[in-house]
């Protein structure tokens, strides 16, 4: 008898921790860690209740028009011509998120010219940070990480990799885990 009241208290108290658990866990800041402690930003991985598709902006017809008149040439069949492709940067310049990001892989990446490719891609990236746009995050903590157009700091790159995730990038979400 003590052990079946035992088994229920048990439960009682796992179901309790869990819930306390994931209420806490949807309260998280969207500042960048303060703390320089990469053990303390690695300790603290738990993250939910974000969706980066929540923190979009609306984009204007006639720029996502744009927008999508560069993935057409870029994604038809046949020979591609990134340059024209890079045309993309019209519409990334009047803040379509998806624009910008596709400029910076296609600059990034050595497909379409610049005149300084890694300044270009991070100037791009930073506009989407200054735009609170979570994939803006991942990709400059991309940068950091791998040293391309900002000096190599592994450390600011988890914090902004962190961010990314807890905004509700997905891919920065896999990364941190």
């Amino acid at each position: 008898m003590t052990q079946i009241r035992f088994g229920h208290v048990l439960v009682k108290t796992l179901i309790g921790f869990l819930v306390l658990a994931s209420v806490s866990a949807c309260s998280k800041a969207n500042d960048l860690p303060e703390s320089s402690d990469l053990a303390s930003v690695r300790a603290n991985l738990a993250f939910t209740c974000a969706h980066a598709v929540d923190r979009l902006p609306a984009t204007d017809s006639d720029v996502d028009a744009l927008f999508r008149y560069g993935r057409y040439l870029q994604t038809r069949d046949g020979p591609k011509d990134f340059d024209e492709v890079a045309r993309s940067r019209i519409a990334a310049a009047h803040g379509h998120y998806r624009a910008n990001h596709n400029v910076q892989q296609l600059v990034s990446q050595g497909l379409a010219s610049s005149s300084n490719a890694a300044h270009e891609a991070v100037e791009w990236a930073s506009q989407l940070v200054d735009q609170g746009i979570p994939m803006g995050y991942y990709d400059i903590g991309y940068y950091l990480n791998s040293g391309f157009g900002l000096k190599q700091d592994k450390e600011l790159a988890l914090k902004y990799v962190r961010k990314a995730a807890d905004l509700g990038n997905a891919d920065a979400q896999y990364h941190v885990f």
